[in-house]
């Protein structure tokens, strides 16, 4: 009974992390309606490895699409390894390259998406990851979880209960969803961060007294409070 159980929660991530990541590569779902554009973004199809447009891929990038698909390798092997015991990595990674196959054939017809054979090989070897950290799981962390959550379950079960609360509240500040990181939105988000307790002075201006622009935001106790609570 607990093993079927235990199925069907790994068959459900399952699904989840295939929507998450159709989701994450063909937001903001723009489909081109029309035929020239759909052949136009045909002949953008990025066929050599790790280069886009004539330059190296940025590693944020790469890293990017090897996180993305290292959920669906973890939970599909750890599903086959529950289902009959035993792991065959290469139909897992084979179920990898054939999503991100199939992504990447969708990516033709929406704006704002450019095929990639490196995001062919890159979602490939983050299922690759994904199957190794299962294994991993699997063989040594798995029974000791269980009991671990058993435990708080039964004696703790407020712990639990703030933990998936601030869990859902982590999940809903990345909306929408984006694991693409770049250079520059890293620097940005590094300068704007507040280092002022209830006021707003930006680390960007503090190390850059040019960086006006910064002022334009104040300290609000009702987006305080908001943020305290929900966030």
């Amino acid at each position: 009974m607990e093993e079927n159980r235990t199925l069907r929660n790994l068959k459900l991530l399952s699904i989840l992390t295939v929507l998450f990541i159709v989701y994450n590569t063909l937001i903001p779902f723009k489909p081109y309606l029309e035929l020239w554009k759909i052949v136009r973004n045909l002949n953008r199809v990025e066929l050599v490895p790790f280069i886009a447009r004539g330059r190296l891929n940025p590693l944020t990038d790469l890293v990017g699409n090897v996180i993305l698909f290292m959920p669906f390798g973890f939970f599909v092997a750890l599903y086959f390894i529950h289902l009959k015991k035993t792991l065959r990595v290469n139909r897992v990674i084979l179920l990898g390259f054939l999503l991100s196959l199939c992504i990447e054939i969708l990516q033709i017809g929406f704006r704002y998406r450019t095929p990639s054979v490196t995001d062919l090989i890159t979602n490939t070897f983050g299922t690759f990851l994904g199957v190794v950290l299962a294994k991993l799981y699997f063989k040594q962390f798995e029974q000791k979880l269980k009991i671990l959550l058993h435990h708080i379950l039964e004696n703790e079960p407020v712990t639990l209960i703030l933990l998936l609360i601030l869990l859902v509240q982590f999940f809903a500040s990345m909306l929408p969803f984006n694991v693409t990181i770049t250079v520059s939105d890293l620097k940005k988000a590094i300068a704007y961060t507040n280092i002022q307790p209830f006021g707003f002075k930006p680390l960007g201006q503090m190390l850059n007294a040019h960086l006006k622009h910064l002022e334009r935001f104040s300290f609000s106790e009702i987006d305080f409070l908001g943020n305290a609570l929900f966030y």
